[in-house]
């Protein structure tokens, strides 16, 4: 994606249906040298760059690609093709384009954020080795993003940093920069109490309810690490504990779409068919992201506390590959279901898939 002024030179001048000899007229040079610039072979003198600009009515900057900052949608866009290359193309290929993205915009924070987030996705279709390629680039990144000026940009970066270290065990560096950022108070808690006080019931209640949603989640996340401890140190009635507490919080909810892939693979379901069952559902939302998206926004448009969550779609990954999913069902931990008819069915389907 390197930028060609000679492409850009011939794009205007087709624009302004300029034959290749009208336009060496006008700047007073040759043909020859207008076909040079236009295959790059040679570059306009930087005297007649504002000759330029003013035949083609653009300014210099744009004639020179000094582009302002792509706008949200745009960078929602390149960082989702970006994403499902890696699914659909080569790593290298597809790396290489997350990198042309950067030498294009090399100024856009939120450009760089988002490749960031693409992390946890790259990592899982790209396998162990070019996971950890991706892994170090988007830590350097991060490394970069937090002297940011922007709080929202410093503040997501620093959030995955944190995880970028964590994962490498190198945990006294994630407390450390943890600790190094100042605590903020959080605004957003104090709005929906302006909010009410000003009898704003509309702003209040979708603030409220924007809120109930993720601390939700984050309760949900709290329980699956309580469950992580009581398995890492064999507490077996524990896991149970918390996992019937997680389907319950579900259920009281009404947010039974949410499948988590832990329950499953302790053996919590009470039989084997239970368990495949939800082995099958949860086969079932990685292979159709989309769909799973609009089933959600409509049940959560039909519950009370949750009628003005909107979904981030853009935030889903694109629908899994095979090779991602039989990786999934090769877990050791699924070891006590491989020998059942129906799993066996279920592998050979996607196999041939």
């Amino acid at each position: 994606m390197k930028y060609s002024l000679g492409n850009k030179i011939r794009e205007l001048r087709l624009h302004k249906q300029l034959t290749q000899e009208q336009l060496a007229q006008l700047c007073k040079v040759s043909s020859a040298a207008i076909s040079k610039w236009e295959h790059d072979l040679s570059y306009p003198d930087i005297t007649l760059l504002p000759i330029l600009a003013r035949i083609f009515h653009v300014s210099t900057d744009e004639l020179l690609n000094f582009e302002s900052e792509p706008s949200e949608e745009e960078i929602v866009e390149m960082a989702k093709k970006a994403l499902e290359m890696y699914q659909s193309v080569p790593f290298e290929e597809a790396f290489a384009y997350t990198k042309e993205l950067l030498y294009t915009y090399p100024n856009s924070e939120l450009l760089k954020l988002r490749i960031v987030s693409n992390t946890m996705y790259v990592m899982m279709f790209g396998g162990e080795k070019n996971g950890a390629v991706y892994q170090t680039f988007a830590k350097e990144l991060c490394e970069e993003l937090i002297n940011s000026t922007s709080d929202p940009i410093k503040e997501g970066a620093v959030i995955f940093l944190v995880d970028f270290y964590m994962m490498e065990e190198k945990y006294d560096k994630a407390e450390q920069l943890l600790e190094s950022f100042p605590k903020h108070f959080d605004p957003i808690s104090m709005l929906p109490s302006i909010y009410l006080m000003q009898k704003d019931y509309v702003k209040a209640n979708k603030l409220l309810q924007e809120q109930l949603y993720q601390h939700y989640h984050a309760i949900c996340m709290n329980i699956m690490s309580l469950a992580t401890i009581a398995r890492n140190t064999h507490k077996k009635e524990e896991i149970k504990a918390y996992l019937d507490l997680l389907k319950a919080l579900q259920t009281i909810f009404h947010m039974e779409e949410d499948i988590s892939f832990m329950p499953i693979t302790e053996g919590y379901y009470e039989d084997k068919q239970e368990a495949l069952y939800y082995v099958k559902r949860y086969v079932d939302m990685l292979l159709h992201w989309d769909e799973i998206a609009k089933r959600k926004e409509a049940l959560l448009k039909q519950t009370l506390w949750f009628q003005e969550i909107a979904l981030d779609k853009n935030s889903l990954p694109t629908i899994m590959g095979k090779e991602q999913l039989l990786q999934l069902l090769d877990d050791k931990d699924l070891d006590y279901l491989r020998e059942e008819e129906e799993f066996q069915a279920l592998y050979k389907k996607i196999q041939n898939s």
